[in-house]
């Protein structure tokens, strides 16, 4: 008999024992794929997993032990509105101490009946190049890649200043303006930002990711933005726009935690197909630069998550000086295949 069992968990309404066991797990994880960065505080921990919108209908199981401790983590969720309806997103973790134990197998049951649940025909996992645990379960299970990924790092106190300046100096400044916005969006700013996103983030490349467009509504723009300033977080958003009429060419922005300030996080950064190939998204990526010297000199590191094969984001950065921090990859897995498997 294993000396753990499978519970649900309920990330919204949990007791104070069990959102502090689930922490102690998650610092564990974290420090396997982000050895180098401090952990979360664990009130920052809690706010942040009490903060998951409703609406994207979150469910999860843990193993647990007699003694109520975690040994590892499924979840399934699905983004709120009519898109993607065969897609389920889920994840699947087990303490690096805890492996080879059969509690992967016994969480994959739970995002399996999910899927059945759910009726949703495909499941997207994540697995990272510090972690290479989570490659090998994807492929045991018969996941096939999807789509790899890069998260490079910019260490900011080795830009290239006269770059961002010669950036700067080139901008196409005569027919637009830039402006920030910090925080929430003015509620004047939100059909314009999900217009933007609805362009330029589905423009993205897919690689083999068996999905379509995502609608991105004022309202999954006020979810996931809720998500990051209910728990304390921060964000700056560049935006250029038409100086005539004030329409919409471009955006990019980072966010941060104060608690972990010296770590910033790009974003989104996107231009409209009809204004790109003038140096915009440049423009965008230097202005936020110069204003990190100028504003917040305790930041240290820039990091960004791209799609591999997005060459035109990719060759910004690098010029930039970013470099590979860890890689990663997205997995998919038919609902038939999962419960194949599982026999």
């Amino acid at each position: 008999m294993p000396d753990w069992m499978i519970k649900s968990f309920d990330y919204h309404n949990a007791s104070e024992e069990e959102y502090g066991a689930l922490y102690h797990f998650t610092v564990a994880m974290r420090k396997e794929r982000h050895p180098h960065d401090p952990p979360l505080g664990e009130s920052e921990f809690v706010a942040r997993i009490k903060s998951i919108p409703e609406a994207i209908d979150m469910r999860g199981v843990v193993a647990i032990t007699e003694d109520g401790d975690i040994l590892g983590e499924a979840n399934s969720f699905v983004m709120p509105g009519d898109d993607n309806p065969h897609l389920m997103q889920a994840s699947i973790e087990v303490h690096p101490q805890q492996r080879r134990r059969g509690l992967g197998r016994r969480l994959l049951g739970f995002v399996a009946d999910e899927a059945l649940r759910r009726d949703r025909t495909l499941t997207m996992l994540e697995s990272f190049s510090t972690a290479p645990a989570g490659e090998a379960f994807a492929r045991r299970i018969g996941a096939s890649l999807g789509a790899s990924s890069r998260t490079n790092q910019l260490v900011l106190g080795e830009v290239d200043r006269a770059l961002v300046q010669r950036w700067l100096d080139a901008a196409p400044v005569e027919p637009f303006d830039l402006r920030f916005v910090e925080d929430a969006y003015p509620e004047e700013l939100l059909g314009p930002m999900a217009e933007l996103f609805n362009v330029v983030l589905n423009d993205q490349p897919r690689e083999e990711l068996d999905m379509d467009d995502v609608h991105y509504s004022p309202d999954l723009l006020r979810y996931l933005e809720n998500m990051l300033l209910s728990t304390g977080g921060k964000r700056w958003t560049a935006i250029v726009t038409e100086r005539g009429d004030g329409a919409f060419v471009g955006y990019s922005e980072i966010t941060w935690y104060p608690s972990r300030g010296h770590i910033v996080h790009q974003q989104g950064t996107g231009v409209y197909p009809s204004h790109r190939g003038r140096g915009i998204g440049r423009w965008l990526k230097a202005a936020i630069i110069e204003r990190l010297l100028t504003e917040r000199p305790e930041v240290q590191y820039i990091r960004t998550n791209n799609i591999a094969s997005n060459a035109a984001m990719l060759h910004i950065n690098e010029a930039l000086g970013f470099h590979t921090y860890f890689t990663g990859s997205i997995w998919q897995v038919e609902t038939n295949a999962l419960l194949a498997y599982l026999g």
